[in-house]
């Protein structure tokens, strides 16, 4: 008969034991239903190393892709460049209709030449790089749209914002 002997971690959590011993090994099995579930979820790609299958940043928030990127010469203006910008990212930038005067005027800016390179910041920063300190991105992701709000002071945080055209 094989012995089972009960092992209390501090916690009301019982591991329960299961000792084998043959020809002077001694292996241990562990009878937790939570271990064996996490062992079985990794997957062996070497002899002694396993790797637990998951998404990573980039596909889990869009938005914190952290590549090197380069805005070609032919993008003139500011919006431009964040049209190009999301076009791999499955997000657009909201039409111009909604968006106040401000905004457009910001949109029409020409990309400072400063703004064409961007060495593995995530794509977000780089989109308030872009944008300056004066306003805010406006992420919306039910329609997967990003849009561009004014902030009324750009030190000060957590007030009110205009976004469409006439709301004060």
């Amino acid at each position: 008969m094989i012995p089972l002997i009960p092992i209390s971690f501090g916690k009301p959590l019982m591991v329960s034991l299961l000792l084998l011993m043959a020809s002077s090994v001694c292996t241990v099995v562990l009878a937790n239903e939570a271990t064996a579930l996490a062992l079985s979820s990794k997957i062996p790609v070497a002899r002694y190393s396993l790797i637990h299958p998951a998404p990573d940043a980039g596909q889990l928030d869009v938005f914190a892709v952290r590549e090197p990127i380069r805005i070609p010469q032919d993008i003139d203006t500011v919006g431009d460049a964040l049209t190009w910008l999301l076009k791999d990212s499955g997000y657009r930038l909201v039409s111009p209709q909604p968006l106040s005067d401000d905004t457009n005027a910001l949109l029409q800016w020409p990309l400072p030449q400063a703004h064409r390179r961007f060495e593995f910041l995530p794509l977000k920063q780089v989109i308030e790089l872009l944008i300056g300190p004066a306003y805010r991105v406006v992420h919306d992701p039910v329609h997967r749209q990003i849009a561009i709000e004014r902030c009324r002071d750009p030190h000060a945080k957590n007030q009110p914002h205009t976004l469409i055209k006439g709301e004060r």
